[in-house]
């Protein structure tokens, strides 16, 4: 069984009778962000080491911080894995519509109010600049009244959309100014639709983004993040290499990729 770790409440008793730990549970956040609360965070550390459910990481970088939160020996780490069949096509990049998409939930760790500062500046800077924010969440209504009161209704609000690969093989650019983040699933289908990343350098996100496949800039640095999206736009052919990196990269995280990994660790269990 694989699980999330948001799970953990909800679990039936008769589940932590198993004395084989052939349960997973995915950690997505920092330990620190996704368990504050220190009563649950002793329930987790004391299940862990019972080897009840076995945590099992999405980079190597948050295994290690669990490692040491959870006081444990090893904690595995599988990438997210995404469905590369719904990337059908691929437009060079000069010829797609939008020239920026944001792929993310409206919350305060997607930092929208960032996004929305800085593509107004980049709007003033290429008039012909067209961008696009796909997402649900509690903060949806109001970050989209935000860009209207602050003259950044040029953004089009696209909301939940079941299918996100077509805007994203449309656009030149996807971009991120989360708070923080793991292993951000939008990058990686960005990259697998041939988008360059430009995103801010938090939580695991540096060990996706490379200088050969996008860029990365400080949390909530307007200067460098502008001076990216400029960059890349007025410099678009320089750029296709990229693109086509990108569609190479994002292979070794497809969902084949990932459930191999995930049989071979439940293999090991079961052994």
């Amino acid at each position: 069984d694989h699980r999330d770790l948001h799970s953990f409440p909800t679990r039936r008793s008769s589940d932590l009778r198993f004395k084989r730990p052939y349960v997973f549970h995915t950690m997505h956040l920092a330990p620190v962000d996704e368990c504050s609360n220190k009563l649950v965070r002793f329930a987790y550390r004391h299940i862990f080491k019972k080897k009840v459910f076995s945590p099992v990481a999405i980079t190597e970088k948050l295994a290690r911080e669990s490692e040491k939160f959870y006081r444990l020996k090893h904690i595995p780490y599988v990438e997210n894995g995404i469905d590369l069949t719904r990337f059908d096509h691929y437009l060079p990049l000069v010829k797609r519509p939008y020239d920026l998409v944001v792929l993310a939930r409206f919350s305060y760790q997607k930092n929208h109010e960032f996004l929305i500062r800085t593509l107004k500046r980049v709007k003033d800077k290429i008039p012909t600049f067209k961008a696009a924010f796909v997402g649900g969440g509690e903060l949806f209504d109001q970050i989209k009244a935000l860009a209207n009161d602050t003259g950044a209704g040029f953004i089009e609000f696209k909301g939940v959309m079941s299918n996100t690969a077509p805007i994203l093989m449309d656009s030149k650019i996807i971009a991120l100014g989360s708070r923080f983040e793991a292993n951000p699933l939008s990058l990686l289908e960005g990259m697998a639709a041939g988008c360059v990343v430009i995103s801010s350098d938090v939580g695991g996100i540096r060990n996706i983004v490379k200088k050969d496949n996008g860029f990365l800039f400080e949390l909530d640095d307007d200067e460098v993040f502008i001076k990216n999206i400029i960059e890349v736009l007025e410099n678009i052919s320089k750029y296709q290499a990229m693109s086509e990196n990108n569609l190479k990269y994002s292979r070794k995280f497809s969902m084949d990729e990932c459930a191999k990994k995930y049989l071979d660790e439940f293999k090991k269990r079961a052994l």
